[in-house]
């Protein structure tokens, strides 16, 4: 097969911090005008992974595209976060997306994870519990891989793997997330059990 490219986009996402809002919310005065200092907290998250990615290297039927990985936690405080994944060909600047029978993520004993929704386009998942500051989440997958049945009909394409990763702050949770994410999750005791769009 010829040489086709990886493009590995570990996105590390800066997501809004409610921190202000809710820290306005809760102050109050009837009659005294007062005015508050708030500290903006940062909200990061690296992709944890123990190898480097090449690019430009040529990929076969059958072959792991990337090994396992997980979340980090480089915020200064604890946050939930979202990963996309995304894999598709490029043909004269069109994306190709790949049915999930050819490109396959080995989601197999994965814990803490919700898969809130997988197409040929992208896989959604959320991580069910708070990441602590300087924390890593479990691993979101085994590997990403090839089809060893797949045909030539990408030969000569450019892969492209995205894999985003978005945070909220733990506080406040169900309103960051249906603000900024558009869904509504089910938490109960600190843990995610289910998500609602």
């Amino acid at each position: 097969m010829k040489k086709m490219k990886i493009i590995a986009v570990l996105g590390a996402a800066a997501i809004t911090v409610l921190a202000a809002g809710a820290a306005i919310a809760n102050f109050q005065s009837d009659t005294v005008k007062a005015s508050q200092n708030l500290e903006m907290k940062s909200l990061s998250v690296d992709i944890g992974v123990d190898k480097e990615f090449e690019t430009g290297k040529s990929i076969f039927p059958g072959q792991t595209l990337i090994e396992a990985m997980n979340v980090k936690n480089t915020a200064n405080t604890d946050v939930y976060v979202r990963v996309t994944v995304k894999s598709y060909y490029e043909q004269n600047g069109e994306k190709i997306f790949l049915d999930s029978d050819l490109i396959k993520m080995d989601t197999e004993g994965i814990s803490d994870w919700i898969i809130a929704s997988q197409d040929e386009e992208e896989t959604v998942m959320y991580y069910a519990l708070p990441v602590a500051e300087g924390e890593s989440s479990t691993d979101f997958m085994n590997s990403l891989y090839l089809d060893g049945d797949m045909g030539n009909e990408f030969q000569g394409l450019g892969l492209t793997v995205s894999v985003k990763t978005e945070a909220i702050q733990a506080s406040l949770a169900e309103e960051a997330m249906m603000s900024e994410w558009g869904v509504m999750p089910t938490i109960v005791e600190g843990v995610i059990t289910e998500i609602s769009e």
